[in-house]
């Protein structure tokens, strides 16, 4: 079973939902194991992601991720999924 994406946050003028989504359709099914839940995220000053044990999730932090990216990248899709 792939984990639950759930977007609180989004960067203008990217789809974070759908390049997660893409990225995790394309990783071994066993990597994942376990995992319930993906959190799309604004920012965190100490931290770009990170992975709760107790709750099985993995928050990302995408205004610190991608969000300095100017317009024509964001759009393009080809930074934030490598």
């Amino acid at each position: 079973m792939l984990p639950r994406i759930v977007e609180k946050y989004s960067v203008n003028g990217i789809n974070s939902a759908a390049i997660v989504k893409r990225i995790v359709d394309h990783l071994p099914h066993g990597t994942l194991n376990g995992l319930m839940e993906i959190r799309l995220l604004g920012a965190n000053q100490e931290c770009f992601g990170c992975y709760i044990r107790d709750d099985r999730r993995i928050e990302l932090y995408l205004e610190d991720i991608v969000g300095w990216q100017p317009w024509l990248l964001k759009k393009t899709y080809v930074f934030p999924f490598v």
